[in-house]
């Protein structure tokens, strides 16, 4: 019998993964938060409190036991997504990760295979794709409601100071990779406009 709600296991409580904490503490229909996981105890131990989630995991392989947990939102350094989603995807267990998606084509190439080889959904955390000012804006380009394009540009900037590990390109692209990736993935949803 399937639960009433999505029970869901948020890996990684740093800055941007309380953000997706607090947005289940608002209520998402359907799903419930129901673990916290997070190798830095103090984080855990905060994560913990603010949720109300007494359930927590300091490992993520321990979260793939989990018979409980139906998903996770994995909201980790971009070098450890690839073997999480994976992981995730063989316990059969739905997958929301966040943006960059993994270090190389390849690896997201096995993520998404994984996934659905495992029957299992995969969304990435491009949530521009969702703003209705975005969406606006591409309708617009679409119907060529402002005319020819020739550029596109866009200013975008962090909510917070990059972390140190975020300047390591051995774990990730760095503030290019961690905040731009949205503009590359604006980008290429208006790309068949421009070539249109």
């Amino acid at each position: 019998m399937k639960p009433e709600k999505i029970r869901v296991c948020l890996i990684g409580c740093g800055r941007a993964g309380m953000i997706h904490a607090r947005n289940f503490m608002g209520g998402i229909h359907g799903a419930v938060l129901s673990a916290p996981c997070d190798p830095a105890k103090e984080m855990l131990e905060n994560a913990s409190e603010e949720t109300g989630v007494n359930k927590c995991y300091t490992d993520w392989h321990e979260v793939m036991k989990d018979p409980d947990i139906d998903a996770v939102i994995v909201v980790t350094p971009t070098q450890f997504h690839h073997d999480i989603v994976i992981a995730a995807a063989e316990s059969g267990k739905h997958v929301f990760c966040e943006k960059p998606m993994a270090s190389d084509e390849k690896e997201c190439d096995e993520m998404i295979e994984a996934c659905k080889k495992n029957g299992v959904l995969l969304q990435i955390g491009f949530m521009r794709r969702f703003d209705r000012s975005f969406q606006r804006g591409k309708m617009m380009l679409d119907q060529g409601m402002i005319g020819e394009v020739t550029m596109i540009r866009s200013n975008t900037y962090g909510p917070s100071e990059p972390k140190e590990w975020m300047y390591d390109v051995h774990k990730n692209y760095g503030p290019l990779g961690e905040v731009n990736s949205h503009d590359f993935d604006s980008r290429a949803q208006m790309t068949h406009v421009m070539q249109a």
